[in-house]
């Protein structure tokens, strides 16, 4: 063999010796370690009402999915539920990773593999004094702050926040 050709053979075995499968994920392993070569997370989240519109002192339920879309796993997941003033907090679902304080819901998701996907709901009674015809508008922001490799959190942000508005009739 060549001089030359046995450089590339060398080269070409070493790269497909550093490439290997694990998981079902493609990984290369380098001096820092084994590096995930898919993708970024991308944790997606969408909101919606029970009603479109609610009498004062009825119920109504906002649900929240969430999703990673993303190729990888994202870490330290969050979900932040902001109902509007003219609600009190109802029951939450699932109860167990969520926490109240006022209006706000916090729920800590953990780790949230690719294609993962969760809905939490909150039930709020709109309260008496509430006027007719207020917007009540709730917010739902989904963050993580970690992944499991070296690539930083999530870049695609724009799918992190949601909506919905229930009238008060």
């Amino acid at each position: 063999m060549r001089q030359g050709a046995a450089f590339w053979f060398v080269l070409i075995i070493a790269l497909a010796m550093a490439v290997v499968v694990v998981g079902g994920g493609w990984w290369l392993a380098n001096q820092m370690g084994v590096v995930d070569l898919r993708g970024e997370p991308d944790m997606e989240v969408t909101m919606s009402t029970s009603a479109a519109s609610v009498a004062a002192g009825e119920s109504v339920t906002y649900s929240v999915n969430y999703e990673n879309t993303g190729e990888s796993p994202a870490g330290s997941v969050t979900l932040t539920v902001t109902l509007p003033q003219g609600v009190t907090v109802g029951e939450i679902v699932p109860d167990a990773a969520c926490s109240t304080s006022e209006s706000i819901v916090t729920c800590r998701l953990g780790t949230q593999n690719a294609e993962r996907k969760g809905t939490v709901t909150v039930a709020a009674t709109v309260k008496s004094a509430t006027a007719k015809g207020a917007a009540l508008e709730a917010r739902a922001q989904i963050v993580t702050s970690t992944t499991r490799d070296i690539k930083g959190a999530e870049s695609v942000t724009d799918n992190n926040t949601a909506s919905a508005t229930v009238t008060v009739q």
